[in-house]
C-alpha cells in the first residue's frame, strides 16, 4: 500500500485533471523507493524467516519493528522474546553456542510520521517540477533553487533528496554499517 495517495499527490500540487496520472504514480513509487532506503520499510512488511547465526541479542535486518511474531533457535522455540523494536534489537534464551535463529516479524510503521508523508509528497513535488525545468536535460544538471525551498541547502548536497526532505527525514534515518 502506498504511503500517499495519487489524489493527495494531486491536491499537493495543485493538478486538477487526469493526463499525467500514471507519470505522477510513478513518482510516488520512486519516492518512496528512495526514502524507504533511508528511514526503513514506511509500512508495514512481513519478513518471514530470517536467519541469525553467532552470539550475542539479535539485530533484525529491517527496522523500525512493529511486532515480531515467532522464533526458533536450533528449532526450539524462543518463548522469552523481548524486543526493542525502534532498533530492531531483539532478546531471548537463544540456546547453543552454535545457535542458529530464525525469526519472523514486521518490519515498518503501522501508522506513518506526518513528517514522513510530507517528505514523499514534497520528494515527489520535486521530481515532477524538475523534470519540467527547462533545460533540465544538459549533462550535469544538479537541479534547481526555484520555490522548492532549497536555496539555503548546504554547499556539495546532492540534489536527489532536496534539503527540505532531508530535514523531514533526519530524525527516523537507519543507521547504515559501511
Amino acid at each position: 500500500m502506498a504511503a500517499v495517495s495519487l489524489a493527495e499527490v494531486k491536491a499537493f500540487l495543485g493538478i486538477t485533471n487526469n493526463v499525467d496520472d500514471s507519470e505522477l504514480e510513478s513518482f510516488i513509487d520512486r519516492a518512496e523507493a528512495i526514502l524507504t532506503q533511508r528511514v526503513g520499510p514506511l509500512g508495514p512488511v512481513p519478513v518471514v524467516d530470517e536467519i541469525h547465526n553467532g552470539p550475542g541479542p539479535l539485530i533484525l535486518r529491517r527496522f523500525p519493528v512493529v511486532s515480531v511474531s515467532s522464533a526458533t533457535a536450533n528449532g526450539r522455540p524462543v518463548t522469552d522474546l523481548d524486543a526493542d523494536l525502534d532498533s530492531g534489537v531483539v532478546y531471548g534464551s537463544f540456546w547453543g553456542p552454535r545457535r542458529s535463529v530464525r525469526i519472523s516479524y514486521i518490519a515498518g510503521r503501522d501508522v506513518l510520521p506526518e513528517d514522513l508523508v510530507a517528505a514523499v509528497l514534497e520528494l515527489v513535488d520535486h521530481l515532477w517540477k524538475s523534470q519540467r525545468v527547462p533545460g533540465t536535460r544538459a549533462p550535469g544538471f544538479q537541479g534547481y533553487g526555484g520555490d522548492s525551498g532549497d536555496t539555503n541547502a548546504p554547499a556539495g548536497q546532492g540534489y536527489l533528496l532536496p534539503y527540505r526532505v532531508q530535514s523531514l527525514i533526519e530524525p527516523y534515518i537507519v543507521p547504515a554499517v559501511a
